[in-house]
């Protein structure tokens, strides 16, 4: 039993080890959120402009002309608008921008109804508070605009790296706890 223990103790402290390097990718995202914005608009770029030759080949195997003209147009404008943002993505990173501040708004909204919703359940004054803060973020990002266009899509993806990486960081911990609780069982 001891080989078990063993191998959840490696996978916790690789996981630990991957969880920290992507906080760290995360605070290089945060301290250059232009680049890192830049960097992303480009990679969703890519996949955008793959998505529509996807769809474009797929066009050929529609079951006649009518459904595969829609199909085949669709990819095209899906390929145009990828290597558009891929030529611009400074743009890119205002419109997505734009569109976060939208998103942050309804989602915020929506929380917000849900939380009173289910009030007096445990908890609903987190889910408030959680559509609160889309709320502000998403005026935040307006009050700003269009400068926020500049960083807001580099700074959010930097976050997100940094909760990723301490969540991961954190399950390898467990994971590594585990392990030790494994070999106390087996002594």
């Amino acid at each position: 039993m001891g080989t078990i223990s063993d191998s959840v103790r490696d996978s916790s402290r690789v996981g630990t080890m991957w969880g920290f390097a992507v906080m760290i990718a995360g605070m290089f995202a945060i301290m250059t959120p232009f680049i890192s914005g830049i960097g992303t608009s480009m990679l969703l770029a890519i996949i955008v402009t793959a998505a529509g030759l996807m769809i474009t080949v797929y066009a050929f195997k529609a079951e006649s002309f009518g459904k595969g003209l829609f199909q085949f147009l669709f990819g095209g404008i899906t390929i145009i608008c990828g290597i558009l943002m891929f030529l611009a993505p400074g743009i890119s990173m205002f419109t997505l921008t734009g569109v976060l501040m939208i998103y942050f708004l309804i989602d915020g909204t929506f929380t917000v109804i849900t939380g009173f919703k289910a009030k007096p359940a445990e908890g609903w004054f987190w889910v408030v508070l959680s559509g609160i803060a889309s709320i502000v973020l998403a005026v935040f990002l307006y009050r700003d605009w269009p400068d926020s266009g500049q960083y807001a899509i580099g700074l959010l993806v930097g976050i997100r790296l940094i909760f990723t990486g301490w969540s991961m960081a954190m399950l390898g911990v467990v994971g590594d706890e585990i392990s030790d609780e494994m070999e106390q069982i087996n002594r």
